[in-house]
């Protein structure tokens, strides 16, 4: 889904998929990591991006109502522009390993 005006229709939408997860898998347990952020001039020349803040909190707001652990690791990004590839969106190959050890810790997973 792209970054538009319609949270609430994607936070419906994410909300369904978290619940029919739970039904099949009950024992699961569910994390929802939040959009990561763009550079600035990825905002600037695609506009829909303003809204990525707007669908995080409305993500984090919705999970302890669906039983899910809200995840946010943006700062990674945001302390780092230079972890991002030249598109501004999309990280570079540096950024996987450090947020993937941090959600491992973050999640107990890192010990096993």
């Amino acid at each position: 889904s792209s970054f538009r005006d319609k949270v609430d229709v994607y936070v419906q939408r994410y909300s369904a998929a978290i619940r029919r997860l739970h039904e099949s898998l009950p024992d699961a347990v569910i994390y929802v990591h939040a959009a990561l952020p763009v550079t600035e001039a990825h905002v600037k020349a695609y506009g829909e991006y303003k809204y990525l803040p707007e669908y995080n909190e409305a993500m984090k707001a919705a999970c302890p109502g669906l039983d899910a652990f809200y995840i946010d690791s943006s700062f990674l990004l945001e302390a780092r522009p230079d972890y991002f590839s030249p598109d501004g969106q999309h990280p570079n190959r540096v950024f996987y390993p450090l947020w993937l050890n941090y959600l491992a810790d973050l999640t107990g997973l890192s010990n096993e």
